[in-house]
């Protein structure tokens, strides 16, 4: 598992860790040293969990590739042969795919998967024109949905997202943030190029900040991390095309902590123009995102049990500074009452050390 080729495994197990990469379907990695065993079951769905904590039973179905995983070599002599072709949703929409096809570049196991919603097959046709491709004999139109059950002491859900439905339609130049990194991508739709549809090179990107957010008619809250994305893709813009102009349109900056400053102040310089708009639907206010010190005096204030479990933690990990919080206090209209109480509190995550 130690080498240039094992980079799924990280670098949380032991030195005697040994498994597979997941060629067949199913990724197996086993750690003798801390009795840790993974699998990862790919193109797979959970249908139904019962149980308790501890004691947890799992339906899933492992949906079946179409694909002989001991013949196949991922050659990829039956992509072409397909003659569906549908949106490619992994390149946001910019390209193509066919029926029968591999999830990405670099995707495990390096298998294709006949999709059976667009495949000929599945609507009474009799193709077989990926499996006459095929030198090795791979595609199996007979293969069926595999039932497991899995016993677990616990699960974790992974939620994922969906993107905002702003209107993006690269026909019509306009693109989700999505689209766009998947446009930079050396194995996106246009091999890392920005281009527009009709093939030619932008001389300027407009990049729109806030979009459905700080608004009540959609989410009035800041989701705290557009700004930092949209400096980072103007910022590949300006590596990519010598000389184009950015322009960014925001109604409120949000760059907190300050780590996300100094990107800021190192990539803004490459920013043409920054133009700030109001929205009518925030009733004129602005939306503040808080430095960590003030974010820290708010939960001084607040007081909750989980306020005083995030203060200590951020105490305790440095990220903040009691002489700032105190200084910071005195610069706060506070009852004097909730002011002292506040400094106390203060002086509780950072204790006095005695020899």
């Amino acid at each position: 598992m130690y080498s240039s080729y094992a980079s799924n495994q990280g670098d949380l197990l032991g030195p005697n860790t040994y498994g597979h990469t997941g060629y067949t379907g199913t990724s197996i990695v086993i750690d003798p040293d801390n009795k840790i065993a993974i699998v990862l079951l790919t193109n797979s769905s959970i249908d139904n969990v019962k149980g308790f904590f501890g004691n947890f039973e799992a339906q899933v179905t492992q949906k079946a590739r179409f694909i002989d995983a001991e013949k196949c070599i991922g050659c990829g002599a039956c992509y072409d042969a397909c003659p569906v072709t549908v949106k490619n949703s992994f390149n946001a929409g910019l390209s193509g795919r066919h029926a029968i096809y591999s999830a990405f570049a670099g995707a495990l196991p390096n298998l294709p998967v006949i999709d059976t919603e667009n495949c000929l097959r599945s609507k009474g046709e009799e193709c077989t024109k990926c499996r006459d491709a095929c030198p090795f004999g791979a595609v199996d139109y007979g293969q069926k949905d595999k039932a497991i059950t899995i016993e677990a002491g616990a699960i974790v859900a992974a939620t994922g997202y969906e993107l905002f439905g702003a209107p993006a339609d690269g026909a019509a130049g306009v693109l989700d943030a999505f689209a766009f990194e998947r446009m930079l991508s050396s194995t996106g739709p246009t091999g890392g190029a920005i281009v527009k549809t009709d093939g030619t090179v932008p001389e300027s990107i407009a990049f729109l900040h806030c979009a459905g957010s700080r608004d009540k008619k959609f989410k009035e809250y800041c989701s705290g991390v557009c700004c930092a994305y949209m400096i980072k893709l103007s910022h590949l813009a300006g590596k990519k095309v010598e000389g184009i102009k950015t322009h960014h349109v925001f109604s409120d900056w949000c760059l907190p902590g300050r780590g996300y400053q100094e990107f800021f102040n190192r990539c803004s310089g490459g920013i043409t123009e920054a133009v700030r708009v109001d929205n009518p639907n925030t009733n004129g206010y602005a939306g503040l995102c808080l430095e960590v010190q003030d974010l820290a005096l708010s939960k001084y204030v607040a007081g909750r049990q989980k306020d005083r479990e995030f203060t200590r933690e951020l105490a305790r990990h440095g990220m903040i500074d009691k002489t700032t919080l105190l200084r910071s206090l005195a610069a706060t209209k506070l009852d004097p009452a909730v002011a002292k109480l506040v400094k106390g509190r203060i002086a509780r995550d950072f204790p006095s050390k005695t020899r």
